[in-house]
């Protein structure tokens, strides 16, 4: 059975659609490239199947436009399914399912109370995992995110649910250790 393994993640995310759907119609914009660094757990359910905990903070989000961002924090699962293609290289695809939280730059106005965006999250993957020396590996993945986080504006004593979600390409890399 693969040793249970801890490691970093610093994913580039280049390309995104930032939207927002409210009652008074939508808006979608082209995200900014951004960076994202995060955490990861793998644990081994045996030689194809992983689960893994990756939490990722993800800075800098905005449109190509704004002067402001947003930070991310991604709460993820993955789950692997692959195989080694030699001794010391694993291919795998990954589902991650997670939930998300957006803390935007911007206050509410005045009368205006909001709720912090937050969500279901939904990725795609593919990896591989590379053995560089014993109990070190160094990874690198593609793959793509998409979020379902809204929020809620209430004012007057009447709420408006306003959808704000965030979709990103990502490209990581990273490192693990066997523990």
């Amino acid at each position: 059975m693969p040793a249970v393994r801890m490691g970093a993640e610093l994913a580039l995310l280049p390309l995104g659609t930032l939207t927002v759907t409210s009652p008074s119609g939508k808006a979608s914009f082209d995200s900014s490239v951004t960076l994202g660094v995060g955490g990861v757990l793998q644990i081994p359910l045996n030689e194809i199947f992983t689960i893994d905990f990756a939490p990722r903070i993800v800075f800098n989000v905005k449109s190509e436009n704004d002067t402001d961002s947003a930070t991310e924090l991604d709460l993820r699962a993955r789950l692997t399914a692959g195989g080694h293609v030699t001794p010391d290289t694993r291919l795998y695809a990954a589902l991650q399912p997670g939930y998300s939280f957006l803390f935007v730059p911007v206050d509410a106005p005045a009368g205006v109370e909001m709720s912090t965006p937050s969500g279901l999250t939904l990725g795609i993957a593919a990896g591989a995992v590379f053995r560089v020396s014993p109990g070190v590996h160094l990874t690198g993945e593609i793959g793509y995110q998409f979020g379902f986080q809204a929020t809620t504006l209430s004012a007057a004593g009447q709420s408006v649910d306003v959808d704000v979600t965030a979709s990103f390409l990502h490209l990581a890399g990273g490192v693990l250790f066997d523990l």
